[in-house]
């Protein structure tokens, strides 16, 4: 059971109630050893379920638009639910699975097995963040290598804001063209998602081989996925008429190879991810004209990831993570004059700095995060504080304070 309550400070006078959700998390997990002709199979089930209400969408519900009570007033959402067999070195897993990719804590462009909860961005951690998809799985045991192919059965792109909700990355853009805003003042906006969940083409195909050393860990992958961000598609200006509006949101194929390691060194440890996007997707927008003209642009993409973890101060971690993109052909070194720019500046650095420190016997835990988002091109920076004391075995209680602090444009 958890209850998650907040309060948003900049809204004091209007309407400060954010959050009183209360969730619960059910959990079965199962396991059955077998002796088959002198070998052992091991057979392991394991079911979860997430249910959550928010008692703060009660209050003034009136303020609030039907895809915003869609998203956060109450949601049924399916854990982790497989059936697994291991027989000898090979394990086969089928259903509902959540697998990590990566060695990035926060800024991780490989992992992209799952999708992610980011109705309300780095609010939680990514553990939680990370959704189960529909997916079968066969991993394979030579010694310190593990070799290890899935295919995910659904087009599942995660839970986002509503398109006009105060955390939509597209609110603003929307409303700035004031026809559009206009059009907007009474309608029900809301994204359809393409393709659909269970089409033939949904199916994605990711394959890993990892090899844990003696002192490094080592990791290659390679994946044929639909893009989990996606690009928007205006409606056509007709369907502006109607009462409820599908803001079209496009997820194309592309293909990743990537490498991802880490390196103890003293009471360091070094982590990396390094890639390349073969014909990536990224929104674009064509500046010719007036309004917002969104549109679809396909790049190759080079990415990497350097982190950096200090373990050196008792009962305390330092985490610092540094991510940078390359498109070798974006549009926007044709000139300042060129009519087509990338929805967002891709390339800009993100900067990641966590601080974790336990103490009462590990019962008090501190811990505070910082992004920032850009360095020339930046957009903005965000930062969490929390303190959680455990009361009891089990029995937690925490606060916290985290502050959005975007650039006007992506206000």
């Amino acid at each position: 059971f958890r209850s998650r309550n907040a309060l948003w400070i900049e809204r004091f006078r209007d309407n400060p109630l954010t959050q009183l959700r209360q969730s619960v998390d059910a959990d079965l997990r199962y396991k059955k050893p077998f002796d088959l002709n002198g070998d052992r199979l091991v057979l392991r089930l394991q079911a979860g379920l997430h249910l959550e209400y928010d008692l703060a969408y009660l209050h003034q519900r009136d303020t609030y638009d039907e895809p915003t009570l869609d998203a956060y007033e109450w949601r049924i959402i399916g854990r982790e639910t497989f059936i697994a067999l291991t027989y000898g070195s090979l394990e086969l897993t089928f259903g509902r699975q959540i697998v990590a990719w990566g060695q990035g804590y926060v800024l991780s462009p490989i992992d992209v097995a799952n999708p992610l909860d980011l109705r309300e961005p780095y609010l939680v951690d990514l553990e939680d963040r990370r959704l189960a998809v529909l997916a079968s799985r066969v991993g394979l045991y030579l010694g310190d290598h593990r070799l290890e192919g899935m295919i995910v059965h659904e087009a599942f792109f995660g839970l986002k804001p509503p398109p006009l909700s105060s955390f939509s990355p597209l609110r603003r853009l929307l409303l700035d063209d004031p026809l559009i805003a206009q059009a907007l003042e009474v309608k029900t906006l809301r994204y359809k998602e393409v393709p659909d969940r269970f089409v033939n083409q949904a199916a994605q195909s990711l394959g890993r081989w990892t090899y844990t050393g003696h002192g490094f860990d080592l990791s290659f992958y390679a994946a044929s996925v639909l893009d989990r961000l996606g690009a928007v598609r205006l409606p056509d200006p007709s369907e502006y008429l109607q009462d409820e509006i599908d803001l079209e949101m496009w997820h194309p194929r592309y293909t990743m190879l990537a490498n991802s390691g880490a390196v103890p060194i003293s009471d360091f440890l070094l982590r990396w991810e390094v890639g390349y996007d073969l014909d990536r997707p990224f929104a674009t927008i064509d500046t010719s004209s007036e309004g917002f003209n969104a549109g679809l642009g396909r790049y190759d993409q080079i990415f990497g990831v350097l982190g950096l973890n200090y373990l050196g101060i008792t009962d305390t971690t330092v985490m610092f993570e540094y991510e940078q993109h390359y498109l070798p052909e974006n549009p926007r070194r044709e000139g300042a004059d060129h009519p087509i720019r990338i929805l967002y500046p891709i390339e800009q650095p993100q900067l990641m700095l966590r601080v974790d420190h336990n103490a009462l016997r590990e019962r008090l835990n501190l811990n505070g995060l910082v992004l920032v988002f850009g360095i020339w091109d930046y957009t903005g920076w965000l930062a969490r504080l929390e303190v959680v004391y455990e009361l009891r075995d089990a029995v937690k209680i925490g606060a916290g304070y985290m502050t959005y602090q975007p650039v006007d444009a992506f206000s």
